[in-house]
């Protein structure tokens, strides 16, 4: 049966109390919580912009690179790609490789299909063209997110921290 008055309803005396609780969470939440961030976050998104930064070069000396043959292209592709990936076995590599697999996994295929494409008149063209875009899309994909990290350290002004 469904109660009629305020008085018959049981455990409504916890109602009463949420105002309470939900008092005392936010306050625990509030000592807990940092309105900056520690010294450590800030080195980690340093170490984040130093690693991105590294990739960059990494694809500048690919870009540089002139190449006759399709295989010699390939086999430099497959150590660009080792060389972004294997370099970041520590964490401030995570969100890079992270991106960088990402958009690997989605161009890989297109990528390795137009190497071995057999009818090419022009190899040396045929590489520039895949080397420049392989290139350019990597660079603006890492730019971003190293521009992005940068931005963000300066709108929380660390320098004064440090």
């Amino acid at each position: 049966m469904l109660p009629l008055r305020i008085e018959e309803l049981q455990g409504i005396e916890s109602f009463y109390k949420t105002k309470e609780i939900r008092l005392e969470l936010k306050e625990t939440c509030e000592r807990a919580s940092e309105k900056e961030l520690t010294e450590d976050e800030i080195n980690s998104i340093r170490q984040r912009i130093t690693y991105a930064e590294n990739v960059l070069k990494i694809l500048k000396n690919f870009k540089h690179k002139k190449y006759t043959s399709l295989d010699y292209f390939h086999y430099d592709l497959l150590g660009v790609f080792l060389d972004i990936l294997a370099d970041g076995e520590e964490e401030a590599a995570n969100d890079t490789n992270n991106i960088i697999t990402l958009y690997l996994k989605f161009i890989s295929g297109y990528l390795f299909d137009a190497i071995n494409t057999k009818e090419i008149d022009n190899p040396k063209k045929h590489i520039k063209y895949l080397k420049n875009e392989f290139v350019f899309q990597l660079e603006r994909i890492v730019r971003y997110y190293k521009n992005y990290l940068e931005d963000f350290l300066n709108t929380i002004d660390v320098s004064n921290k440090t």
